[in-house]
């Protein structure tokens, strides 16, 4: 924690890293017999990124094997009858495109602090960013659907017809973050310990300003 608060301070607000750990994932390659390979997760700003090894320079953030959109994204904690071997505490990632990346960590600790980041770095990029319009196909005709954290949604000359998605995970993923957030929002708990966050960033940055002076 202490290394992720420095790291940070050369990052601006909207792109502060809140989790970074090895973890191992489950391969999908249908010709290995479901081995776990280590592998980097780090949220970052709006992003999840997965990389082989932990990133040390910016450039190296621009190398991750794989960057996801974390409002676009689902996160599921699986119970034991979840599990898909003897491994504990593990826990999938749904990308926007469907595809489920299966991930496991070493303690039950480890998969709480994860959780936690996961809801944290939603929360702060939801309210970041406020709203979000994915284009739609309503009889042919191209619309748009707004997710708004205050409003809630908004459809552009829709009638009650159904509505084709090219992207439909990654927009079902953004209800349901945005939805977290809203909740989140509620819980007195989790609000307490961003007040806390922000304090604590805030009084780095006043420091940090007065050595530079």
């Amino acid at each position: 924690m202490r290394q992720i608060k420095k790291i940070n301070r050369n990052f601006p607000v909207n792109q502060q890293i809140v989790y970074m750990g090895w973890c191992e994932v489950r391969e999908q390659d249908p010709l290995q017999d479901r081995t776990y390979s280590p592998t980097f997760l780090a949220l970052r700003g709006s992003c999840l990124y997965k990389f082989l090894a932990p990133p040390v320079t910016t450039w190296d953030w621009t190398r991750a094997e794989k960057t996801f959109s974390v409002y676009e994204i689902m996160c599921k904690i699986l119970k034991d009858s979840d599990l898909l071997d003897r491994r504990k505490h593990c826990f999938t990632v749904q990308s926007e495109s469907g595809e489920d990346l299966y991930f496991s960590v070493e303690l039950e600790s480890d998969l709480a602090q994860w959780e936690r980041a996961f809801q944290t770095a939603t929360f702060l990029e939801v309210e970041r960013i406020q709203c979000k319009t994915y284009a739609c196909v309503l009889e042919s005709h191209l619309m748009g659907l707004t997710i708004d954290f205050s409003t809630g949604f908004i459809c552009f000359d829709a009638a009650t017809k159904e509505l084709e998605f090219s992207n439909l995970f990654a927009v079902l993923h953004c209800i349901h973050s945005f939805f977290a957030a809203k909740v989140a929002c509620l819980d007195p708990l989790f609000l307490g310990s961003q007040a806390t966050a922000s304090a604590s960033a805030s009084s780095a940055t006043t420091s940090k300003a007065k050595y530079t002076t």
